[in-house]
């Protein structure tokens, strides 16, 4: 992987794009903290952060969505916004129904 830098603001999605083979996928998966990453760092909100799992990105509002939905995607018959809203059910729901107006603030 080449040293590069991201400056994403709160709100902002980013799509990372490539040809095959160019670490797209690999930069994703090191910031979402799908894969171990042995050099670099994230800061949230200016303060410097260790990603170790998928979790603990979400915890520092960090989402993922897959490249290919129809293979690796959880819920194919929902839009983006819905599959994005599933990493912060803890966050967004009530008693396991989600919460629609709550969801809606944090997707703008």
């Amino acid at each position: 992987m080449q040293p590069c830098s991201l400056l994403v603001r709160s709100g902002e999605i980013v799509g990372l794009a490539g040809l095959v083979g160019a670490g797209r996928s690999e930069l994703a998966h090191l910031i979402f903290g799908v894969r171990k990453a042995t050099g670099g760092m994230i800061e949230v909100d200016g303060e410097p952060v260790v990603i170790h799992s998928p979790r603990e990105a979400i915890e520092h509002g960090i989402g993922y969505l897959t490249e290919n939905r129809k293979e690796q995607g959880l819920f194919l018959e929902l839009a983006a916004a819905e599959n994005i809203t599933m990493a912060t059910l803890e966050r967004d729901a009530n008693w396991g129904m989600l919460n629609r107006k709550k969801a809606q603030k944090h997707l703008r």
